[in-house]
């Protein structure tokens, strides 16, 4: 990211002002993130940890603290008259995003002290959210490789360790925790030769626990994982902090009554679960090698903060690749006529369609005249597995009209009210889906084809 000090001396703060509040952010979930998996800690999900850790990791270099090094220091040799200017994000209006970290004295008339920071004092705050970050990351790295932990012992120094990591994974954090979480609290027990568990696998107890989430809190409790809650973070010097998340997507997180307002903060708005083949009799002798859980998330984002966007949407696309990017277009594609055809046959048999009234009789044939194509299946179909969708915040809740067509999935959660699905199928709009493989059904199709091929060498079933 290179510095853009063009503008006038306001605007070039509000722009900087505003990423720095973004940065704050993601090292702020990045620490909440890394502390919610000591619920899961394990020797038995060695990869699925390197790979979490190194996203971590490489979020907190590339998307704050590289970009936090390129403001700070550009503040510093060309505007420091901003640098003593009060802290104001885009759009003008006073920013209560660190509200309450400044302390300071009164004025000496006995007036009450200003409110807002300068943007040298916040500057100063997000490094240390960096830093903080950072230490968390640390912490669970030497918690891993200390001797008896069941990791390698440290064969080289720590931050040379982690400095390996110094690229970002291409499935986000929060995805990679879940998966976790379901490998080590979801289904049957898989043992090793020593008889001990290596994972757990999708069985019909976990179906049907799954087909009982209905609400975030049984799905937190269920993973043992709490996005977006009070949580007691001992790991972060005995902060207690308390979450929320908004009616508009904001994520508010508070440590001891000081306010931070989240946004996105650099996290996936959906993530889908998927039980791979999980149709596979369980008594069958490979079975356990078969059935498994996979966890696709949506691509994660910044409201504020383009160079970040510009980073998770790179690796998206690197995560997915090309050939399954370009099969998911040919579904869509295919898709759309399919539904002009059927809303023609509609018009010719009844009357002209109105969206609210006849979406939700148009749209369930759709899918079914679709899936009735063997070759639309085939691009990048997965209708023998079962899965669910789930919030940031772990609510779980429908796949979008366009999934459940392109992939097909089943579906392991019911609306407690119709009303729910009729309001999908009328608010589903195309103009909203620009990037066909926008959606956490995408990563996860994606990751079912390579489990399939590394197998058996069937991509789709």
């Amino acid at each position: 990211m290179a510095f853009d000090g063009s503008g006038k001396t306001d605007t070039v703060r509000e722009r900087y002002c505003s990423m720095l509040r973004e940065i704050a952010a993601v090292a702020g979930q990045i620490e909440f993130t890394i502390g919610e998996h000591y619920h899961h800690y394990s020797p038995s999900v060695r990869t699925l940890v390197d790979e979490f850790l190194s996203s971590a990791w490489g979020q907190i270099i590339h998307v704050c603290e590289r970009p936090f090094a390129v403001i700070e220091s550009g503040l510093e040799a060309n505007h420091q008259a901003v640098l003593n200017q009060q802290f104001r994000h885009a759009g003008g209006a006073s920013s209560q995003v660190f509200a309450g970290l400044i302390n300071r004295p009164p004025a000496k008339d006995g007036k009450k002290a200003k409110a807002n920071a300068t943007v040298r004092e916040i500057i100063v705050l997000v490094r240390k959210c960096i830093e903080r970050a950072k230490l968390a990351c640390r912490t669970l790295f030497w918690t891993l490789t200390i001797p008896g932990s069941g990791w390698d012992p440290l064969t080289r120094q720590l931050e040379e360790s982690l400095n390996a990591f110094n690229t970002i994974p291409t499935a986000p954090s929060r995805g990679i925790l879940i998966e976790i979480a379901l490998r080590r609290s979801m289904g049957k027990n898989v043992l090793n030769a020593n008889n001990k568990v290596v994972k757990r696998i999708p069985n019909q107890v976990a179906k049907q626990n799954i087909e009982a989430w209905k609400t975030s809190d049984r799905v937190s409790q269920d993973l043992r994982l709490v996005f977006h809650t009070k949580q007691n973070g001992a790991l972060f010097d005995g902060l207690e902090r308390t979450t929320t998340e908004q009616a508009d997507g904001t994520i508010s997180i508070t440590y001891d009554g000081k306010f931070i307002n989240y946004h996105y903060a650099g996290t996936p708005t959906m993530h889908f679960i998927c039980a791979h083949n999980w149709y596979v009799p369980e008594n069958l002798a490979n079975a356990d090698t078969m059935r498994d859980w996979i966890v696709g998330s949506t691509r994660p984002k910044c409201r504020l903060f383009a160079h970040a966007n510009e980073i998770y949407t790179m690796l998206r696309e690197e995560h997915l690749g090309t050939a399954h990017m370009n099969a998911v277009g040919s579904a869509r594609r295919r898709l759309e006529p399919i539904e002009t055809a059927v809303v023609t046959r509609f018009e010719a048999d009844h009357r002209r369609v109105h969206q609210k009234e006849d979406f939700p009789l148009i749209r369930p044939v759709v899918i079914t005249d679709f899936h009735g194509n063997p070759s639309n299946m085939s691009l990048v179909g997965r209708t023998k597995d079962y899965g669910i969708s789930i919030s940031r915040s772990l609510k779980p809740t429908l796949c979008c009209f366009a999934c459940r067509c392109i992939y097909g999935y089943r579906s392991l959660f019911t609306p407690i009210d119709q009303e729910t699905q009729k309001r999908e199928f009328i608010s589903f709009d195309w103009k909203d889906r620009i990037i066909e493989h926008c959606c956490a059904e995408s990563a996860a199709s994606m990751q079912c084809a390579l489990y399939n091929t590394a197998r058996n060498g069937m991509a789709h079933q």
